[in-house]
């Protein structure tokens, strides 16, 4: 049996309580992953970046605590990564700006598709989990269930959908579904929810036809449980669905208020 190792041992204590802080402030941006090289690595959660934090040794020297570190960014100015040390009462500035700079680059920018961002903004606020635990705790084990059987039938069922106008969407789209269903049992419940906001936004913008597709699919599995999930629109107004549900077909609208 695998054993669950507790990675803040590797850390001094001094160290541990000193990164709790930043790293709790910036948590979603992030995966911490066991390298043998590392006694701490965080990983951009984007899976497509290479952006990286590695905290490499300790060290005690005459001139006071020292932290071994390799990250990338390096700095604002320099994209590509480097290794280096630093005094432990200066470590925190650094990894507070690798963690604002992972921010920057998740924040909107005529850089990045400003349309899909935006679409992505107004599902996930309807679609956020509103419970205090949401962005650092996973669903429970039925909603998991749920949720992988559902991105597993919607990452077969949107082949149907494949016309000679969008192969290249519906095979984007089909990646991130399957993506989603992988991570269903390590993501946070908004983790969860952000990235499948994430694929009804590029399935907007490629068209309203595969976007109603995946919409319909979730109406009829998850929004008659509005409430258990603690979506973010039943707090808003729990007799309202959001408009872009609304107009799909009379008989989703009566489903969720039978």
């Amino acid at each position: 049996m695998t054993k669950i190792i507790n990675l803040k041992k590797r850390l001094s204590v001094d160290l541990a309580k000193s990164i709790e802080e930043p790293l709790r402030n910036y948590f979603g941006l992030f995966n911490i992953i066991d390298k043998n090289d590392s006694l701490l690595y965080l990983s951009d959660k984007d899976n497509t970046s290479d952006l990286f934090f590695s905290i490499v040794k300790e060290t005690y020297e005459s001139n006071g605590h020292i932290i071994h570190y390799s990250c990338k960014p390096f700095n604002n100015s320099r994209k590509d990564n480097l290794t280096t040390v630093t005094k432990l009462e200066n470590f925190i500035a650094v990894l507070t700006g690798w963690l604002e700079n992972v921010k920057f680059y998740e924040e909107d920018s005529v850089l990045n598709d400003p349309i899909i961002r935006g679409y992505t903004k107004e599902f996930y606020a309807d679609f956020k989990i509103t419970d205090q635990s949401a962005d650092f705790e996973g669903f429970n084990y039925t909603q998991q269930r749920q949720l992988g059987e559902f991105f597993e039938k919607l990452s077969r069922d949107i082949e149907t959908l494949k016309d000679e106008n969008n192969p290249e969407i519906i095979e984007d789209l089909k990646t991130e579904i399957i993506d989603l269903q992988k991570s269903v049992t390590s993501e946070t419940k908004n983790g969860i929810m952000k990235k499948f906001s994430s694929v009804l936004a590029k399935a907007r913008k490629g068209g309203f036809k595969v976007c109603d597709f995946i919409l319909k699919e979730f109406v009829k599995d998850f929004l008659t449980e509005g409430a258990k999930f603690a979506f973010n629109y039943i707090t808003k107004n729990p007799n309202k669905l959001p408009e872009y549900i609304e107009h799909l077909t009379p008989q989703l609208a009566q489903v969720f208020r039978a």
